[in-house]
């Protein structure tokens, strides 16, 4: 599907994902990390910045009245790739940048030299981005040639909105389009869900989030300072971090055709399940079993608990810190508990279990712009920096899809087939995404 520009009212831009699409993906812009340590085996790789999680069961459910785990229920889940780290502000940007990159390129620019070389004699079909050429986009936006800087300048702030005076981009016309799949049971089985998301993170979530509190560094610096490169990015609703995971399929796919490596899986990403991300959760520093309660229910459960070291009083961090600051737990993921709560792809309901399957759970709704706010109402899991020096485990929280704030990011997962590691056909490589 070509890349097109959808007229709106507003006259907002929306970028098509399917630019980069398997049968045309020979040319791509590559997904970066920082000397990422990728799981290998005889048979797979795993994508840049992901580990393999092998299949195992946990055990989740509403406690009893009594607080004991009568209601406690186990689930089996096959394998999956997970990303170590929560997604970082560097690795956002990437996402950002693609999206402007491809506006200014398609809407802007027209220029052909842009543009892969058609091998369709059909008219009416569109050529895609050649993002060899494009590269980093740097040779667009540090142009000195006065036609590009006069053909980009609508894409930046006019009048009152350039309170900076410095040329700041709109950062409104930042829009992002993508689908995903969704069950419906009254017609084939599933239905396609267009989504349109403004890819920009909200960086007023730190005044919004802590009113009469000097926070001018992060709300000014936090996502586009190199200097919180490694940190968490935060500021982003559940259907932005779907979007991201969206758009980093379609780049990974685009790279494994490109190589042609059978090691290689291509499958969709998205925002790990509920029971995924509690199965993950073993922090690196626990204390004594103690009793909690439900963040909702109020009912309580045995359990252990973790120190969380951003409140602790031993940490150097008032905020967020670094994705791998702290040694990560048995699975190899980092900051599993601590740091961020990151977004999970379940709905929240108090009667979840009621619904789910045995074996990979999940209970997700699509909620609509339109539905009231009980219907958007997404799990997030594990503690983050603004919690107590103590935060329970298993507690989930309620939020909000489309809202945004400070202390709350997200990771990524993939489908991996189920196979015993060992240690002859298992291994750690390091690997750059090229």
């Amino acid at each position: 599907m070509p890349l097109k520009l959808l007229q709106m009212k507003n006259s907002m831009l929306y970028v098509m994902l399917l630019l980069i699409t398997i049968t045309s993906a020979c040319n791509t812009r590559s997904y970066n990390t920082r000397q990422t340590r990728a799981t290998s085996s005889k048979d797979l790789v795993a994508p840049p910045g992901m580990i393999y999680v092998p299949a195992g069961n946990v055990t989740m459910g509403t406690p009893g009245q009594n607080g004991d785990s009568t209601n406690m229920k186990k689930y089996r889940l096959s394998a999956f790739y997970m990303d170590k780290t929560s997604i970082t502000n560097k690795q956002y940007r990437q996402f950002v940048y693609w999206v402007r990159d491809s506006i200014a390129i398609t809407d802007y620019l027209n220029n052909k030299s842009y543009f892969q070389r058609m091998r369709t004699k059909d008219t009416s079909a569109k050529a895609n981005i050649n993002w060899d050429k494009v590269g980093d986009g740097r040779s667009i936006w540090r142009s000195k040639n006065y036609k590009i800087i006069d053909k980009l300048r609508p894409m930046y702030n006019q009048g009152d909105d350039n309170q900076s005076g410095n040329g700041e981009l709109n950062k409104k016309i930042l829009n992002f389009r993508y689908e995903t799949s969704s069950a419906d049971k009254s017609k084939s089985g599933y239905s396609v869900i267009k989504e349109v998301v403004n890819v920009w993170p909200d960086e007023n979530v730190w005044d919004r989030d802590f009113p009469n509190s000097q926070n001018d560094l992060m709300v000014k610096s936090y996502f586009t300072n190199p200097s919180f490169d490694d940190y968490p990015v935060v500021g982003v609703t559940w259907k932005q971090a779907r979007a991201f995971a969206a758009w980093r399929s379609k780049v990974w796919k685009a790279y494994n055709y490109k190589m042609k490596n059978p090691k290689l899986i291509s499958l969709t990403m998205d925002l790990p399940t509920e029971a995924q991300r509690a199965y993950v959760s073993i922090p690196s520093v626990i204390t004594n079993e103690v009793s909690i309660k439900d963040s909702v229910s109020k009912k309580k459960i045995k359990i252990k608990k973790v120190i969380n070291p951003l409140q602790s009083g031993d940490s150097a961090f008032t905020y967020t810190m670094p994705v791998t600051y702290l040694p990560p737990n048995k699975f190899g993921l980092y900051n599993t508990v601590g740091n961020v709560s990151e977004w999970t792809l379940n709905t929240y309901t108090l009667s979840w279990e009621a619904f789910v399957h045995k074996i990979n759970p999940v209970l997700l709704y699509d909620a609509k712009d339109s539905d009231p706010e009980t219907l958007k109402r997404k799990v997030i899991a594990g503690s983050s920096w603004k919690d107590q020096a103590t935060q329970n485990i298993p507690e989930r929280q309620p939020e909000i899809q489309d809202e945004a704030k400070s202390y709350i990011g997200f990771r990524c997962v993939m489908p991996a087939p189920d196979f015993n590691p060992g240690k002859s056909n298992f291994k750690t490589i390091n690997k750059n995404s090229k």
